[in-house]
């Protein structure tokens, strides 16, 4: 009866109407969606298989070549590298041939560090804090790229010196491998912690000060009598063990972090 007598009821009942009839049309028709990524899966209650999740996380790191697209971090690490090779080939004992990329590698493996951390330079942040990828993960698959990538080009410098020199190439590794995954880890630790350059300048200013005590004792002078840096140059399984458990024990604190808590690094006040 109301209807009958109201124009702007039938005129909304009309409208109702079509709605329903576009729901009916559309809920009919074929919908195709393109399946969920893994990534998004594993947050459901159904978790993806192991396959799953070791193939997303790749495609996550190997997405992450972004960072090198249209900046000079790319040519800068072969550059530096290269160079640590070159002075690791000029004439010397064997011992020092490891000292370039010794010293070199945990720097350019702790910048790496810091330049990941660089969050308010980041174009993409906006973007990747809407999208389902945690923050935290994102940084993880950055950090993974990066040291993943320093460490083949120090391989091939490695190799390189192994081959121009007469040197063993497990010693020469073993010099590298275990500073530039402990002082990175360090680096990681610090930098959730407090401002990227302010845990870069600590990280760089221990390894410095490690460095310069490390000169004086292969110079025949040594500072601190007690403690003794020159196995670190050719570490036993023992030594590089030992860094390797440190290293270990440091990135486990840091995943911990990340996975309970947010970080003052990450936290979108702290930026």
């Amino acid at each position: 009866m109301h209807l009958a007598q109201c124009a702007a009821s039938r005129a909304e009942l009309t409208e109702w109407q079509r709605l329903g009839e576009l729901v009916e049309q559309t809920s009919a028709a074929p919908i195709l969606l393109s399946p969920l990524s893994p990534l998004v899966a594993a947050s459901r209650p159904a978790r993806p298989s192991l396959r799953e999740l070791l193939t997303s996380a790749a495609t996550l790191i190997w997405a992450q070549r972004v960072l090198l697209q249209g900046n000079l971090l790319f040519l800068l690490l072969i550059a530096a590298v290269l160079l640590a090779v070159l002075s690791a080939l000029l004439p010397g004992g064997t011992e020092l041939e490891v000292i370039p990329l010794f010293a070199s590698v945990p720097i350019l493996a702790l910048l790496s560090v810091i330049y990941v951390f660089t969050y308010d330079q980041d174009p993409l942040s906006e973007i990747v804090e809407a999208a389902p990828t945690q923050p935290s993960i994102l940084l993880w698959a950055r950090l993974t790229l990066l040291l993943g990538l320093l460490m083949g080009l120090a391989l091939a410098g490695s190799l390189l010196i192994a081959a121009f020199d007469g040197g063993q190439l497990m010693l020469v590794v073993a010099a590298w491998l275990g500073p530039m995954l402990w002082l990175s880890a360090l680096g990681t630790l610090l930098a959730l912690l407090w401002h990227p350059l302010t845990a870069a300048a600590l990280a760089l200013s221990g390894w410095g000060g490690l460095l310069l005590l490390l000169t004086f004792e292969v110079s025949g002078s040594p500072w601190l009598l007690f403690l003794h840096l020159r196995s670190l140059l050719h570490p036993d399984g023992v030594l590089l063990a030992g860094q390797m458990l440190l290293a270990g024990l440091l990135w486990l604190v840091c995943w911990l972090w990340l996975w309970h808590a947010t970080p003052p690094a990450l936290r979108l006040e702290g930026r």
